[in-house]
């Protein structure tokens, strides 16, 4: 069974090109074009193995989206990987409690690599 991914992402031309790549890697992915839409997508069923997450979104955030989808999964581990283009994104994933964090724009091997630390 393939992992899947949740990709959070609000500009379309990004999100349909790293869910093409996350899928050419060998995973199931499911999209999201801003946190209240992952909210929706974590409560469709199956839980993802990982979200990937864009902090600078319209509608809800990808900082406001941990925090809610953090009480929506309460005891279960569930890791998030920030994406973002801040210069403080490092430290915003850490003080979120994210698993880790991608600098935009995005290295493709960077972003292969961190997919398969946490999809074993």
């Amino acid at each position: 069974m393939k992992n899947e991914i949740l990709l959070i992402e609000d500009d379309r031309d990004i999100r349909e090109a790293l869910s093409e790549l996350i899928h050419d890697e060998g995973y199931e992915v499911r999209t999201a074009e801003n946190g209240l839409k992952g909210l929706e997508r974590l409560q469709e069923g199956k839980l993802p193995d990982l979200i990937l997450v864009d902090l600078m979104m319209p509608t809800m955030s990808g900082g406001e989206f941990i925090l809610k989808a953090r009480e929506l999964l309460k005891d279960k581990v569930m890791p998030i990987i920030v994406m973002s283009a801040l210069n403080n994104a490092e430290a915003r994933a850490t003080e979120l409690g994210a698993s880790g964090h991608l600098k935009k724009p995005l290295a493709l091997e960077e972003l292969c690599t961190m997919v398969s630390k946490f999809c074993h």
